[in-house]
C-alpha cells in the first residue's frame, strides 16, 4: 500500500467499521428487507467495487420481506458479493435480484467472473474449501449453515467461464391479517 491509498483505506476501514456496528446492533427482529439487505452489502464493498470500476446492480422489488434476521440475510448477501468482486475483471458487473416464489424469496446473485474451476464445485460449500491464495474457506460454509438455520438454503445454480450464479432461498415474510372487527 501506498502513501497515497491511505485516506482511501482510511475511508474504507470506517465504512467497515460502521457497517458491522449496524449489523451487530440488529436485532433478532423480523421481518428482513431484502434490498436493504443488500444495498448494506454495495456499502461494504463499494470502494473495492470502484477501485475495480465495477458495477454491483441490484434489482429488488423494495416491499420484498423475508422472515429471517436482518444480520444473517446481508451477511450472506456479503459474503456473495465479496467473494465475487474478488474474481470479476475490471469494469465487471454483479447483480442481485429477487422474485417472490410462494412461499419463498429466491434471490440471484450473478458475477462475470471465470467460474468456479470444475475440481472444486462439489465441495464448494464444505470447510476449509477456497480458490483464493488468501481465503479460509469458510464463507460460503458459514452462510450454507446460518440460512439452514434459519429454514433457507443456497446453491450454486450456474458457473461458466462467463460467469457464476448462486442462488438463495429465504422463506417469505408473512404478515398477521388483523381483523378490524373483532377488535
Amino acid at each position: 500500500m501506498t502513501i497515497e491509498r491511505l485516506p482511501e483505506v482510511t475511508d474504507q476501514l470506517l465504512v467497515w467499521t460502521a457497517s458491522f456496528n449496524k449489523l451487530s446492533t440488529l436485532s433478532e427482529c423480523r421481518p428482513c428487507n431484502l434490498l436493504q439487505a443488500a444495498s448494506q452489502s454495495k456499502i461494504l464493498y463499494g470502494i473495492f467495487l470502484k477501485q475495480r470500476g465495477a458495477i454491483l446492480d441490484i434489482d429488488i422489488d423494495p416491499s420484498i420481506e423475508v422472515d429471517m434476521p436482518p444480520p444473517v440475510v446481508t451477511l450472506a448477501l456479503a459474503n456473495l458479493v465479496g467473494n465475487s468482486k474478488e474474481v470479476i475483471r475490471p469494469g465487471g458487473l454483479i447483480s442481485i435480484t429477487a422474485s417472490v416464489e410462494g412461499d419463498d424469496v429466491r434471490c440471484l446473485v450473478t458475477d462475470d467472473g471465470p467460474g468456479i474451476p470444475s475440481h472444486i464445485k462439489s465441495r464448494l460449500f464444505d470447510r476449509n474449501v477456497t480458490t483464493k491464495s488468501n481465503g479460509g474457506g469458510w464463507g460460503l460454509h458459514l452462510t450454507r449453515f446460518s440460512l439452514e438455520e434459519y429454514k433457507g438454503s443456497i446453491d450454486l445454480i450456474r458457473t461458466a467461464p462467463t460467469g457464476t450464479t448462486f442462488g438463495m432461498r429465504f422463506p417469505k415474510y408473512k404478515r398477521l391479517a388483523v381483523n378490524k372487527e373483532t377488535l
